[in-house]
């Protein structure tokens, strides 16, 4: 009965089985988790109620030491009276060391000795201590020692049933069960609702295979499912749409199969072989002319209607293709129609075979042609009379088809090239061939091939081309390509023979050549008319002479082309071709002014006629011109070059003085002043020396140009020479008309000038004297502005200077002292020191700066002050900077011969930085070093270049760098440059002014400033370097602030060149630069550096007391050491800073000792005890001493802290 209970359910439904297997499953893991749940709580239990019983042992053990000492009964059974009433006690004693029992639970068995083994055995270990000394699962028994000290004096021994912890291991045994029921009833809910949730999904797949199978593949599975079920129904899904899109692919192809066969407008047959019936479409029986009743389905059907001519080729080639003899079956054939006519017929069949290779079926389609057969027999007629037209032609043709075979050929192409005399036997032959094979009967027979295969390439119509025959002949070929739509068919090719018509034209044109040649020959413009007074004809002077082209005059009279003007009235003159045709006049001539198409004037010598005809009528006239322009053009460009300049077309200097000459009198007429103007070119010079003459000329004209343009139109403008000019402002009502004539000047010859690719800037300095202010003759007012013209270049040039009489001489040896100085250059007086330049952090020198002195012949070696001025805006300054740098390069390649591995710094006045080619030309003068790197040197520019032209400025800084070679700023600070002017001035190195770091220590404001110049430099990524550092205590300050590169006397300086080495060998960088090589900017120590300035300044002001000298302090801030400004500092941020240093404490102990010193000197100075105010002045000199050094411990250990921290 259970085995067939169980079999009906496990043969049930999916559901009924998912839900029991999963019930079986869950209840096997439940009852297995329960039963080891209570095993472990049941030894739980166990091993807490033993720990529990050695611990109560351990108690009595400890509680009963006195008692067992004193063998107290009563105090021992006191202990034991809690024990007694323990559940599941059973027997609790004390004993004393032999194991006798002092109390017992039982006091009737007090006094007794344990005997049995277990006792004696246990009693026997007298060195362990609290123990089990058996357990079982009902009992267990706890035995302890009672120690006094190291010395046994009992023991203490307690024994317990485990009757309680049973009790609870069943009511868990109880709860185990109830809970496993009760879960065991859950997971059977819980497998019955998933069995069902998974067999209800693959009921609906069920439901979905059935409307399948009645050919619904519409229907889909709806499913939410992530598991494999999901996947499975997925699956289907897919399946499904394949086999729709399939079905839909399988629909559209018959569909268009249908329309296939009847937009072809074929007839279908199918002739089974093995039952000999053949099935015939509606078609191919409308295509005989029947209807689809009228004939059966027999193979006779078809074959009564073949025309008997053609049906054995038929039933031949059906056999040979089922016999497989031929592998396709497609014939032409004629059928008769039911009208009684022949319909042409295309009849083509594939058969189906067996695994034999047997046929079995056959079918095919049958195709009236009968349309194109006749357009066939109409397109022979066609060619038939074309052929008949092409035997006639005298033109030879040949016509090519796609393939390039020559398809067409008529006689007269066999009679220009006789090759063969049939011209059939050249159709089917290709072109190449045939061309090849009459290549010998051109002139030149491998450039004709090359030709046709060009044309062919380009495949465009070529009309008319002429070819020379080897016998002198000359054809004429024509080529057009055959085209249908889109695609080439073909060539037809036509060949000429134009000999007889080429000799006429080369008659005809050598007739026409000689009268042109006879009217080109003729050096005059001749112009011919109709009898209408109409032209027909310029010859090229004509053209040249009038400005109108022969095609364009063709039709206009003579009066539309050509004005004559009578030079000596300036009237016009009346037309000389109508005046011949209507008076019929005899020719006449003239000369007259003639005004061409584009305005030009010109003078011309004329004659004019009539041409008459053979009867005496006049058919036309001729005009002959002769241009005598050059002879009047000559006759006033004399007159002109005796008083211009050539170049420039102004002024020269016979016009100048006659201007002049005129002006002084017209200025004393009018009561007016006159301004004598002298200008020169700044950088002319420069220029013309690196772009060349040629550039120079144009950059003169330029600044003659723009020179007229900015004075006014009565005023004169002259160029003396080279780049001097001169210019005359008349009628000035006073010194401001002048002055704004003047700016005018300077700002247009201050723009840039395009020369020769590059923009050149060419500024002016001008020499001013006024009439009649200063009355001299024309010659003195010229050397006069030239003088003050000088004085305007000594000012930096791009201004203008009045001439002053009285300073005359000063300007005069101002001049012969910049002659002096570029004879020293030239002399080779110049000579170059060198001041190093070290790293305190590095401890080594990076460089050396080559400074510039004049080893005068009489006065000695002089500093650049005194002759650098004189030609800071001169030419010569060019001259210099580049012996400069060429000496530099060439004295650091021999110290890098000797092993020395530093560079050179040089500097550049501004207007040989900015001047045009100043870049190229340091480009060779490295090339001239070429094993030198080139960032050993380094280009300095002071810093009014970024002030003057920051764009410009930039752009040659930029320009410098790329070649290599490194750029500082020189004196930065004193021209006021800003952040933004530096941060555009792409330098590598900032080089502090020394004005700033001298007064450093001392001064607050240029410490301010010298610490804004390095936080700028580190800001931009800029090297900062500090120049005119001349004590140790510069240095350190500027290493504290983090500019780690100094230059100056303190170390050491300039040099001449043959003293460096020995100095590099001898130096040593100073000890306590080592101390701070590895400090910050010291950003956070600068309050205590300025307020160190404060001391020192408040000392000297203490100081000065006791040389009789007054104190701008006030009394508390000499007797309050809190109210000086050191102090201040040091009790508020100074105690923030470093108030935990112990160092600080001592600069506070010192600090206060200094003020009590202050106090005295105060005190005695005060009354008049100069004697004590100086014996405390040099006490306080000693305490300041000991408080700086104090200071300076201080930063070094706020140093040392910092790099900690790091």
């Amino acid at each position: 009965m259970f085995s067939e209970t169980v079999r009906r359910l496990l043969s049930g439904s999916l559901s009924r089985r998912l839900a029991l297997a999963i019930s079986l499953v869950l209840g096997g893991l439940i009852t297995v988790f329960v039963i080891a749940q209570i095993r472990h709580e049941s030894e739980v239990l166990l091993e807490r109620s033993r720990a529990s019983l050695l611990a109560e042992v351990d108690l009595l053990s400890r509680s009963g030491r006195e008692w067992v000492l004193s063998s107290d009964v009563a105090g021992l059974d006191e202990l034991l009276a809690p024990v007694r009433s323990a559940p599941g006690l059973e027997y609790a004693m004390y004993l004393d060391a032999s194991g006798r029992v002092l109390v017992h639970s039982e006091p009737r068995r007090a006094g007794e000795l344990l005997v049995d083994p277990l006792s004696r055995a246990a009693l026997a270990d007298t060195a362990a201590g609290t123990r089990l000394i058996q357990q079982t699962r009902d009992l267990s028994d706890a035995l302890a020692p009672v120690r006094q000290g190291e010395r046994l004096i009992g023991w203490v021994r307690v024994a317990r049933n485990h009757g309680a912890e049973v009790l609870a291991l069943r009511q868990a045994v109880r709860d185990g069960v109830l809970y496993a029921s009760a879960a065991l009833l859950l997971s059977a809910l819980l497998a019955m609702v998933l069995a069902r949730g998974l067999t209800g999904d693959l009921r609906r797949a069920q439901r979905l295979f059935e409307r399948v199978r009645e050919g619904d593949l519409s229907a889909r599975i709806q499913h939410r499912r992530r598991d494999e079920l999901g996947d499975l129904f997925s699956g289907i899904n897919d399946t499904l749409d394949a086999l729709q899109r399939n079905e839909h692919i399988l629909q559209l192809t018959q569909e268009r199969l249908e329309l296939a066969i009847r937009g072809s407008n074929d007839g279908i047959w199918d002739w089974d072989l093995l039952s000999n019936h053949v099935y015939y479409s509606p078609r191919w029986k409308q295509m005989l002319g029947y209807a689809d009743h009228e004939l059966d389905n027999r193979p006779d059907t078809f074959l009564d209607r073949v025309h008997p001519d053609e049906l054995p080729l038929m039933l031949d080639r059906i056999n040979d293709y089922l016999e497989n003899r031929v592998p396709a079956f497609e014939l032409i054939i004629r059928a008769r129609h039911r009208d009684g006519s022949w319909r042409w017929i295309l009849t083509r069949g594939l058969a189906v075979r067996g695994r034999d290779g047997r046929a079995l079926r056959m079918s095919g389609t049958h195709t009236d042609i009968t349309a194109l057969k006749q357009a066939e027999a109409g397109l022979a007629l066609e060619r038939s009379r074309l052929y008949s037209l092409l035997a006639h032609l005298y033109t030879g043709v040949i016509m090519e088809d796609r393939d390039g075979r020559i398809a067409v050929c008529n006689r007269a192409f066999c009679e220009l090239f006789p090759l063969v005399e049939n011209p059939g036997e050249l159709v089917g032959r290709r072109r190449e061939e045939v061309l090849t094979e009459v290549r010998g009967q051109f002139d030149d027979g491998d450039a004709m091939l090359q030709r046709i295969d060009a044309i062919l390439q380009r495949g465009e119509p070529v009309i008319g081309e002429r070819v020379q025959l080897a016998d002198g002949r000359v054809i004429e070929r024509d080529c057009l390509p055959i085209r249908v739509g889109e695609l080439r068919q073909g060539v037809l090719w036509t060949f000429r023979d134009i000999s007889s018509r080429i000799r006429m034209e080369r008659s005809l044109a050598a007739e026409k050549e000689r009268l042109r040649v006879t009217l080109l020959s003729i050096g005059d413009a001749v112009i011919s008319t109709d009898a209408s007074g109409r032209i027909d004809f310029l010859n090229p002077a004509a053209e040249a002479l009038t400005g109108w082209r022969n095609e364009d005059t063709t039709g206009r009279r003579l009066s539309e082309v050509l004005q004559l003007i009578d030079p000596v009235l300036g009237r016009p003159r009346p037309d000389l071709v109508e005046t011949r045709l209507e008076a019929g006049a005899a020719p006449g001539a003239g000369e007259s002014v003639i005004v061409a198409r584009d305005g030009q004037e010109r003078v011309v010598e004329h004659a004019s006629s009539p041409i008459r005809d053979a009867v005496g009528d006049i058919s036309g006239t001729v005009v002959v011109l002769h241009d005598a322009t050059d002879r009047y053009r000559m006759q006033e460009r004399l007159r002109w070059q005796a008083t211009h300049d050539p170049l420039t077309g102004l002024a020269n200097r016979v016009l100048l003085e006659d201007r002049l000459t005129q002006a002084m009198a017209r200025a004393r007429r009018q009561d007016r002043m006159l301004a004598v103007c002298v200008l020169d070119l700044d950088d002319f010079k420069a220029v013309n020396d690196r772009l060349g003459h040629e550039a120079g000329d144009e950059l003169l004209q330029e600044i003659a140009r723009r020179l007229e343009h900015s004075v006014r139109a009565d005023d004169t403008v002259a160029r003396l020479g080279g780049d001097e000019f001169v210019v005359l402002l008349g009628a000035l009502k006073d010194v401001d008309e002048m002055d704004s004539c003047l700016q005018r000047m300077l700002e247009a010859l201050a723009a840039p000038v395009a020369i020769s690719g590059e923009e050149v800037v060419t500024p002016a300095s001008i020499g001013v004297t006024l009439y009649p202010l200063n009355d001299s003759d024309a010659d003195a007012l010229l050397r006069h502005a030239d003088q003050a013209m000088y004085e305007a270049k000594q000012s930096g040039g791009r201004c203008y200077r009045l001439f002053d009489f009285l300073n005359s001489q000063v300007s005069v040896e101002r001049l012969r002292q910049r002659e002096r100085i570029g004879e020293a250059i030239s002399r080779g007086e110049m000579r170059l020191h060198y001041q190093p330049r070290v790293d305190m952090r590095e401890g080594r020198m990076m460089g050396v700066e080559a400074l510039v002195r004049w080893q005068h012949p009489e006065d000695g070696l002089l500093p650049p002050d005194r002759f650098l001025p004189l030609i800071e805006h001169d030419p010569e300054i060019h001259r210099l900077g580049e012996w400069v740098i060429r000496t530099a390069l060439a004295q650091l390649a021999a110290w890098r011969a000797e092993g020395g591995r530093f560079g050179v710094s040089v500097n550049i006045s501004a207007p040989h930085l900015l001047s045009p080619g100043f870049v190229t030309r340091l480009s060779e003068l490295l090339a001239e070093q070429p094993l030198l790197p080139r960032q050993a040197l380094e280009i300095e520019v002071v810093e009014s270049v970024a002030l003057d032209d920051i764009e410009r400025a930039a752009a040659v800084v930029r320009d410098i760098r790329r070649l290599g070679v490194r750029v500082a700023i020189d004196d930065f600070g004193v021209g006021y440059a800003s952040l933004g002017y530096l941060r555009r001035l792409p330098v590598d190195v900032v080089k502090i002014d020394k004005s700033f770091v001298l007064d450093m220590l001392e001064d607050e404001d240029d410490f301010e400033v010298v610490q804004a110049v390095i936080a700028l430099a580190q800001a931009l990524r800029r090297e900062v370097v500090a120049e005119g550092v001349e004590t140790a205590e510069h240095g350190l300050m500027l290493q504290r602030l983090g500019c780690s590169q100094i230059q100056g006397y303190g170390i050491a300086r300039p040099l001449p060149a043959d003293a460096l080495m020995p100095w590099l060998a001898a130096w040593r960088p100073d000890p306590r630069w080592a101390e701070w090589q590895q400090s910050g900017s010291g950003s956070n120590d600068l309050p205590l550096f300025s307020a160190v300035r404060e001391f020192n300044r408040w000392t000297e002001q203490v100081l000065g007391l006791a040389e009789g000298r007054p104190t701008r302090l006030a009394d508390e801030e000499i007797r309050d050491p809190t109210r000086c400004r050191f102090g201040l500092w040091f009790h508020e941020g100074g105690q923030q800073r470093y108030g935990d240093f112990e160092e600080y404490r001592a600069v506070d102990r010192s600090h206060r000792a200094l003020h009590e010193l202050a106090v005295r000197v105060a005190d005695s100075s005060a009354h008049g005890d100069w004697a004590a105010a100086q014996a405390a002045a040099v006490k306080l000199r000693a305490a300041r001493d000991e408080l700086s050094v104090r200071i300076e411990a201080l930063q070094r250990a706020a140093r040392r802290r910092a790099l900690t921290d790091l």
